[in-house]
């Protein structure tokens, strides 16, 4: 595999790793996250209704505060894809240096 190969394949799973971090929902009912006044099990069912309306991986947020009180996951995410318009954009560049003939 060429090293262009490589560099979409390690952004792409960077991507597909934060991916699992977005689908955690800090769904929990009332009172900041912490489920006060919901049923129990409302967090559970609610990823799994949105999974089922989205067709993606919902589920609940191992610790609902944090995923309140941060963004992380979306920074991250953010990140990961920068560092694939980056390296699109180098070997765009490449295809444009190669592309000039020995005249260029």
């Amino acid at each position: 595999m060429g090293a262009w190969a490589t560099q979409v394949e390690r952004a792409r799973d960077r991507i597909e790793s934060g991916l699992q971090e977005i689908s955690a929902i800090a769904q929990g009912g009332t009172a900041v996250g912490a489920g006060l006044n919901a049923p129990e099990g409302f967090d559970v069912l609610f990823c799994e209704k949105l999974a089922e309306l989205t067709g993606l991986p919902f589920r609940p947020s191992t610790d609902k505060f944090a995923a309140l009180a941060a963004h992380d996951a979306l920074i991250g995410a953010s990140g990961d894809l920068n560092r694939l318009a980056v390296a699109l954009f180098k070997i765009s560049a490449d295809f444009k240096l190669l592309a000039c003939g020995p005249r260029g």
